[in-house]
C-alpha cells in the first residue's frame, strides 16, 4: 500500500470521521457506477453503496492491507449488487456508453438514427452476457483495472479473468455479427 492509502486506512480503523468523507469522496462515484453496472437502477446503486459503506464501516477493523483498499471496498460493493440482484431477480441494464461524448461535428440525423439504435442493440446484448463476463469486461474496459486488481476483487485467479475477458469478447463479437449483420 502506498503512505496516503495507509495513513487513510490508520484513520479509517481510529474512527477518523474525515477519513469517512475522504474515502467517499475518492472511491464513492467508481462505486457507485459499478453497483448500478450490476443492478441497472440508480437508487438500488445508491442503496448498495449506502450498504457498502456500512460495511466498510463495520469491517475495517478486518482489513489487512493484502490488497488495496480499492480492491477491498469494490469487492464488498460488488458482494453487495449480487445479493441485491438476486433479490431482485430481472436483468439489468447497463449504459456503457452513458458517458461517452457526442461528436460535435455535424451529422445527419440519419446517421444519428443509426447510430442511436446500433447503440441500442448493443446495449440488450450486453445485457444478456451472464453477469461473471459483465463484470469482468466492466472492470476492464471502463475502470481501466489491470488483470491482477481484477483477480483481486473477483476473488479467482488471474487466468480466470482472462478467460472471462475473452469469452465475454467473444460472446459480444459473435452476437453484434448476428445483430448487426
Amino acid at each position: 500500500m502506498e503512505d496516503l492509502e495507509e495513513d487513510l486506512v490508520r484513520r479509517l480503523k481510529a474512527g477518523d470521521v474525515e477519513a469517512y468523507h475522504q474515502l467517499v469522496e475518492c472511491y464513492g462515484e467508481k462505486l457507485l457506477r459499478l453497483g448500478y453496472i450490476i443492478i441497472g437502477d440508480y437508487q438500488l446503486a445508491e442503496d448498495i453503496l449506502q450498504e457498502s459503506y456500512i460495511n466498510i464501516y463495520r469491517n475495517i477493523h478486518r482489513f489487512s492491507g493484502k490488497s488495496t483498499l480499492l480492491t477491498w471496498v469494490t469487492r464488498i460493493t460488488i458482494n453487495n449488487a449480487k445479493q441485491a440482484l438476486k433479490k431482485k431477480r430481472r436483468k439489468t441494464w447497463i449504459p456503457f456508453y452513458d458517458g461517452i461524448k457526442e461528436n460535435s461535428e455535424p451529422h445527419s440525423i440519419t446517421y444519428e438514427i443509426i447510430k442511436k439504435e446500433e447503440i441500442e442493440k448493443l446495449r440488450e446484448i450486453l445485457i444478456d452476457l451472464p453477469l461473471k463476463y459483465r463484470e469482468a469486461l466492466y472492470l476492464y474496459y471502463y475502470e481501466e483495472m489491470k488483470i491482477k486488481e481484477i483477480a483481486a476483487i473477483l476473488d479467482i485467479g488471474e487466468s480466470g479473468v482472462k478467460s472471462r475477458l475473452q469469452r465475454g469478447r467473444n460472446m459480444l463479437q459473435e452476437r453484434l455479427r448476428k445483430e448487426l449483420g
